[in-house]
């Protein structure tokens, strides 16, 4: 790093006679500004035109110190520019994904529904409640055996098994019932002729 008491040197670095080199005043000036002491060692150590050459110098250190506060307050905006759009691609993105998850969701919704509604009309469905149901009603059809076999020690009822037939008459009957009901209905509803 230069220092401004080092811009004052020979070519050959010694502090021997002032020899003044504006790039390495300038520099130094770049690198680390100047105090009060340092200034007045320049001034003291510097030939008589050392005074104009330090306020040029001075003057193109301030003109380049502005340039780059300029350029650096140029880069700041760019990067808030760029990442307020950053920050709205990334809401728009992630309104964007909300909603493809309430859609995914809403799909999925009506395709579970769907498949429920498909496997209730289909034969396997039926299959399959016929078969709880035949199990819950054997089950109960059990049940009963074993408390009337513990009333009623005597009877033999090991064997009883339930009759199908039994509820398929049963069912033909309440259709014929209905059947009937339904004959006097039309009966009652047509008037007697005068």
């Amino acid at each position: 790093m230069f220092s401004p008491s080092a811009a004052i040197r020979n070519k050959n670095g010694d502090n021997g006679s002032p020899c003044l080199n504006p790039l390495s005043i300038l520099k130094s000036f770049v690198a680390e500004p100047l105090t009060r002491t340092d200034m007045g060692a320049v001034i003291m150590q510097a030939s008589p035109a050392v005074p104009k050459i330090t306020f040029h110098a001075r003057k193109q250190v301030a003109e380049e110190l502005e340039r780059q506060v300029a350029n650096l307050k140029a880069q700041e905006q760019h990067t808030i520019d760029e990442l307020k759009r950053m920050k709205q691609d990334h809401d728009a993105t992630m309104a964007k994904l909300e909603k493809e998850m309430a859609e995914l969701k809403k799909e999925f919704v009506l395709a579970k529904w769907s498949a429920v509604e498909e496997f209730k009309s289909s034969d396997e469905f039926h299959e399959v409640v016929k078969w709880a149901t035949s199990r819950f009603y054997g089950k109960g059809f059990d049940l009963c055996k074993l408390q009337i076999r513990r009333l009623h020690p005597d009877l033999n009822i090991q064997d009883l098994q339930i009759d199908v037939d039994l509820g398929k008459e049963e069912e033909g009957d309440e259709e014929e019932k209905g059947e009937k009901e339904e004959e006097k209905a039309e009966i009652d509803d047509n008037p007697p002729p005068k």
